[in-house]
């Protein structure tokens, strides 16, 4: 099938597996498709799901007549820029779904600039007379739709771009923009520099939260997601990788192009790329998962012995989880000393200082392996519910130390968490996205549900959850849903207590 095809039938089947939990209880609304009219914004989250619950896969009848033809009125629109999510409402945009990136880099160790293509392949959900991509930086020297040059122009971070001809509702279209110029990384409050930074003989991308169209064209919108592949062409001798699996090395004279094809759908923050001096190392996890690790060079001793109980750990989340969502997992680390680490998908970022066998360390790793299902395979459909993410990553930390470490003890440190009497964490805002409570009150959340519901519905939903919504979109009023399913009673006042209280509230008695 053609990128668009497979795009059309992943989304299909993620769909029904929203539906069957969100419609149970009735808790959730029902909402269009949040890459094209869905307007994102500080609703009830326990109330008001973002997923495009109701859908149903459709079923094929054969016509009993033919139906005369009809012609039907064309009326282009301007497609909105901006999806309006709480967080950054500017991100996102109307009038298409993507279903592919392809991304053209020609990058060198001695050079900060890079030159890119960029191809989407897209649908159109409104007859477009003009769409917007999101984009910061760089000359864009042309934009081709379906092959025939388009007009652009340029608003902020707005690539505005007006076809030749208008592009039909439901019609699959393709756009190549070609660019270049050095890339000028975006601020985060928190994580500091975004996008795709430049450390002298090394590269990297950070894309969490809004880094990705600091260096690539697209929808850059959590809701959004696709398939990606990555063509990166480096001086022959230095290493270039990306998302998902090596499909081929191209050398021509003293360029070799590496070919990286990411082909279960991911957000736009979590692609990624480096370059640079590297070491890649493989071998084999759980049921015969690849793994491969890719260490700086300088760093690589060290980072394979500090990542040595990778498989270990898939496969303890595996118990708890599921299969592992993706086709291919391991580490990045590079020789930088930034501060966090990204669940960048299948290839998670980690800096120098993680190389180190100590629990710091695995908690970290743990941290960004759940992530994969919770983040990434499990990816938010607006960024007012990041609790998802980090709360259950963070969580994992802890299940992780239970499992492992003899004498942890998993209710102190919940204890230490409410302690500090964090408040309300479903309508954080840019600033507040990965403040301390997102991740310790989202973790009290879940064991709070954990004491109240017994350990074996616990672990039940958390398996259900990460199965249901495999590949999809979710948000907070879906997770309520499937719990309140699992329990067999509404539990919208248990959320909306412990996710919304002033402060955290008292945790229950086993």
């Amino acid at each position: 099938m053609d990128r668009a095809t497979t795009r059309r039938s992943w989304r299909t089947g993620a769909t029904a597996g929203v539906a069957v939990s969100t419609l149970l209880f009735l808790f959730a609304g029902c909402s269009s498709n949040p890459a094209t009219s869905q307007q994102p914004g500080p609703t009830d989250p326990l109330t008001r799901s973002a997923t495009a619950a109701t859908a149903m896969p459709a079923t094929t009848v054969p016509p009993a007549t033919v139906a005369p033809t009809t012609t039907r009125t064309v009326q282009p629109i301007a497609g909105a820029g901006g999806l309006g999510d709480v967080a950054f409402p500017d991100l996102g945009n109307g009038g298409y779904d993507v279903a592919s990136y392809t991304i053209t880099i020609d990058a060198r160790p001695d050079d900060p600039s890079i030159r890119a293509t960029t191809r989407i392949d897209a649908i159109a959900t409104n007859d477009l007379g003009s769409f917007h991509l999101d984009l910061h930086g760089f000359a864009v020297r042309s934009v081709n739709v379906d092959g025939s040059p388009a007009a652009f122009t340029r608003e902020g971070d707005e690539l505005i771009v007006t076809p030749s001809t208008a592009v039909l509702d439901d019609a699959d279209f393709s756009v190549d923009v070609s660019y270049d110029g050095v890339p000028d990384p975006l601020h985060d409050p928190d994580i500091g520099r975004v996008g795709w930074i430049d450390i002298g003989p090394t590269s990297y991308v950070v894309g969490e939260p809004h880094g990705a169209h600091a260096w690539f064209p697209g929808n850059d919108h959590p809701s959004d997601k696709a398939i990606f592949e990555f063509r990166v062409s480096v001086p022959t001798g230095v290493v270039a990788v990306a998302n998902g699996t090596l499909s081929e090395q191209r050398a021509a004279g003293a360029t070799t192009m590496w070919i990286w094809d990411q082909s279960e759908p991911m957000a736009t923050y979590l692609a990624t790329v480096a370059i640079g001096d590297f070491t890649i190392q493989t071998g084999v996890g759980p049921h015969g998962l690849p793994l491969r690790n890719v260490f700086a060079t300088r760093l690589a001793a060290a980072a394979a012995d500090a990542t040595a109980r990778t498989a270990e750990m898939i496969e303890v989340l595996e118990s708890w989880f599921g299969p592992y969502p993706f086709s291919t997992y391991g580490a990045l680390v590079v020789d930088d000393g930034f501060g966090f680490a990204l669940e960048t998908q299948t290839l998670s970022l980690f800096p120098r200082s993680i190389a180190v066998r100590t629990t710091a360390s695995q908690r970290i790793q743990v941290h960004e392996l759940a992530h994969q299902w919770f983040g990434d395979s499990l990816s938010l459909s607006r960024w007012q519910d990041i609790w998802l993410n980090e709360g259950f990553a963070t969580y994992t930390e802890s299940l992780w130390l239970e499992r492992t470490q003899p004498g942890y003890d998993i209710d102190r440190e919940m204890q230490s968490f409410a302690n500090k009497k964090y408040g309300p964490i479903t309508h954080p805002t840019s600033d507040t996205l990965f403040g301390d409570a997102e991740y310790e009150r989202g973790a009290i959340v879940l064991h709070a549900l954990r004491r109240t519901v017994g350990d074996e519905i616990f672990f039940a939903i958390l398996r259900d959850y990460a199965t249901t919504f495999r590949h999809a979109s979710v948000d907070t009023a879906a997770f309520v849903s499937l719990v309140s399913r699992h329990v067999g009673r509404p539990m919208n006042d248990f959320f909306e207590q412990w996710l919304n209280a002033p402060t955290t509230p008292a945790l229950p008695s086993r």
